[in-house]
């Protein structure tokens, strides 16, 4: 189920699926995962209710999978709906599971909710988790408050990448902060990332 699933054959894996006498969790998972991945976002949503009404326990697996499919889809009440279980079940401090929450609210449009669940993650987060943050202020208009995230960033001792430094120069771009854009840019190498043709495009259009 899973080599089919993770190999596009979604067809084939619907139909073991639907075969198996005995599931157990990572059978749902597995099904749920590569609807969701395989730009089948509504099924993935829908097998993830079925799998509710019929009682399955899920997990942080379950949750990431389908708060994606909540991302593609921009369906914030189901991604709300999960939020609620995953705040239930404790598994809001869970990285991946605070990761998929912050992006799906953000792609979703709700970037304050995002933050909340940003600002309440109290264990340790990765440079994904900020990486998300900071785009998603980024490119909702809010240049302040990503720039802000993106300074935080680097005081918690956390290296910024190529994805912390474009998202820096989007909310540069978005806000015509020339200056301050063009001292990010020209710091990146300075810490030891190595400009490509987006960080560059970036520039561009904001010197444009």
């Amino acid at each position: 189920l899973d080599a089919y699933s993770k190999n596009g054959d979604l067809i084939s894996a619907h139909k073991l699926f639907d075969e198996m006498p005995v599931r157990d969790v990572a059978s749902w998972n597995a099904l749920i995962a590569g609807l969701a991945s395989g730009n089948r976002a509504h099924e993935a949503l829908e097998l993830y209710k079925r799998m509710e009404l019929e009682g399955v326990q899920r997990n942080e697996v379950t949750v990431v999978a389908a708060l994606g499919a909540c991302s593609h889809l921009g369906a914030i009440q189901e991604g709300e709906n999960i939020h609620g279980y995953v705040k239930a079940l404790n598994l809001d401090q869970n990285v991946f599971v605070s990761n998929a929450t912050i992006d799906m609210y953000i792609k979703c449009g709700f970037v304050d909710k995002a933050f909340q669940v940003f600002d309440q993650f109290t264990s340790k987060k990765s440079i994904v988790t900020w990486n998300t943050m900071i785009m998603g202020f980024a490119v909702h208009g809010e240049a302040r408050k990503a720039l802000e995230i993106f300074q935080k960033l680097e005081h918690n001792s956390i290296k910024p990448d190529d994805v912390s430094y474009l998202a820096a120069l989007t909310a540069c771009r978005h806000a015509g902060l020339v200056e301050y854009g063009t001292s990010i840019f020209n710091s990146m190498a300075c810490n030891g990332v190595e400009p490509n043709m987006k960080h560059y495009g970036c520039v561009v259009d904001l010197l444009g």
